[in-house]
């Protein structure tokens, strides 16, 4: 049995109930934070290591990278710094955590967009995708947190895998949580949590919303913007 890992927002795609009554298996798909050195212990690392995770995909800005610290690879993982660039007519920063005066007032507006823009014409999650197709799993896919560009990539392993809506909203929804509870350990009141780094489920419902307003179907999404079938890689 694989020892917990003792990171905030990590965790497993398994379990996760799909529409034909199956589940996304275990130890397969891998999401959370940045895996930054000043982050994990010794054990941390050793159970990250027993993992065998064979791809790090960072979806983290060429702008956030430099002010957080070293990152921990296990050995035998290879890493891939791909930008999930966030593209909108206020700023040319890819950094979703960008603490500008400008961001902080216009955040929220921001990620209404961004959730609408990130499944379609990225490339960094067409590796991820990939990667799966061609069987090259477990993987872990990351932002700073784990929460908006690492969420709605694991909407999208989801629907490919033909999960359940609901489940994938839950699967969405614990990062919420996460940093609910971390906030509320650190004594702050609800009207004093920053509520970007929160979830907000409307969000990720533009998500959905986007790629069924562009695209007739999810097959015609997969098979368009990510050259696979939601058939092809069974579960």
């Amino acid at each position: 049995m694989n020892k917990k890992i003792n990171i905030l927002n990590f965790r497993d795609l398994g379990a996760i109930k799909c529409n034909d009554g199956r589940q996304i298996k275990s130890q397969h798909f891998y999401r959370g934070p940045a895996l930054l050195e000043s982050r994990l212990s010794e054990e941390d690392k050793l159970a990250l290591k027993a993992l065998g995770i064979k791809h790090i995909f960072d979806f983290r800005g060429h702008d956030e990278i430099p002010h957080q610290g070293p990152l921990y690879i296990p050995e035998g993982t290879i890493y891939h710094h791909v930008p999930a660039i966030i593209k909108n007519d206020r700023s040319k920063t890819d950094d979703l955590n960008t603490m500008s005066e400008e961001g902080k007032r216009f955040i929220v507006e921001w990620l209404y967009m961004i959730y609408r823009q990130l499944p379609i014409d990225n490339p960094a999650y067409r590796e991820v995708i990939k990667a799966i197709k061609n069987h090259e799993t477990p993987i872990y896919f990351n932002c700073s947190v784990g929460k908006d560009r690492t969420g709605v990539c694991a909407c999208l392993i989801e629907l490919l895998l033909d999960a359940k809506e609901e489940e994938i909203y839950r699967d969405y929804m614990i990062s919420h949580h996460n940093y609910y509870n971390y906030y509320k350990s650190l004594g702050m009141k609800d009207e004093e949590m920053n509520k970007p780094s929160l979830c907000n489920i409307e969000w990720l419902e533009g998500t959905l919303d986007e790629i069924m307003t562009k695209f007739d179907s999810l097959e015609t999404f997969f098979e368009k913007e990510y050259a696979v079938s939601v058939n092809e890689l069974g579960n």
